[in-house]
């Protein structure tokens, strides 16, 4: 049950629509919109894409189906919110907090998450199309069935990360750190994509891999350090992982 609630002068006057909205904080530049806990109904979840949202507290906010395209979202805070099969194409995010928020089926199209913070959130089935995630936490996230195609993740934390039948269609994983990720059943990821990703081989145990083109198994033993694939392996076979990658 939600035990934030918002500031009702704030969630007043954004009902009251964009023109209002940002004359608002026009006059008011140094108020940050508080908006904790809000939940719009759908009607009025529709905002015009001149919604100035930019470092508005959101967390723990309703926001389902919501349609925040082209918004200015940038530093706002929506940790713990529910963005379930939100729309937020093209939205500018950058510097957004969404930790351990509730955004399954989101279509985060060309939206623009660099140094997000979306560490523990809940992505499955989300759309990443074209998105820049450049240096974003995604750290422990769910990503499951995610699209992911021309999508930059470099320098993204992607540790712990699900990325189970993810597709990775012409992402860019450059200095990306996949250590401890899971990528089981994921498409389209190549070897070429990986060579330059950062990967921590684990020192606890000894993975088993099944060779994608010879067909065998092998054991590969661990080390300590980090290491970037500079040169596109055969089979890659990477303690980071817990199966087998399969390689385009």
């Amino acid at each position: 049950m939600n035990t934030v609630s918002p500031d009702s002068n704030h969630v007043e006057i954004l009902c009251g629509g964009s023109d209002a909205w940002n004359a608002w904080r026009e006059k008011n530049p140094s108020t940050i919109p508080d908006l904790t806990g809000i939940g719009l109904p759908l009607r009025e979840s529709q905002m015009g894409s001149l919604v100035d949202l930019q470092s508005a507290l959101l967390q723990e906010a309703i926001l389902r189906f919501a349609n925040l395209s082209t918004v200015n979202l940038e530093a706002v805070d929506m940790s713990g919110a529910d963005l379930t099969h939100a729309r937020l194409l093209q939205a500018n995010l950058n510097a957004a907090k969404l930790t351990d928020a509730r955004s399954d089926y989101v279509d985060f199209s060309g939206a623009s998450l660099t140094k997000a913070n979306l560490c523990g959130a809940s992505l499955r089935f989300a759309t990443l199309s074209k998105a820049d995630l450049e240096a974003a936490d995604l750290s422990g996230a769910d990503l499951r069935h995610a699209r992911l195609d021309q999508a930059n993740l470099s320098a993204a934390n992607l540790t712990n990360a699900c990325l189970d039948y993810a597709d990775f269609t012409g992402v860019n994983l450059t200095k990306a750190n996949l250590c401890g990720a899971t990528l089981h059943h994921v498409k389209n990821l190549s070897a070429r994509q990986m060579k330059t990703a950062c990967i921590a081989r684990q020192r606890s145990c000894l993975r088993t891999f099944r060779g994608r083109y010879r067909g065998q198994r092998r054991k590969v033993k661990p080390r300590t350090k980090v290491v970037t694939l500079d040169r596109e392996p055969e089979i890659l076979t990477t303690s980071t992982f817990p199966v087998s990658v399969p390689l385009n």
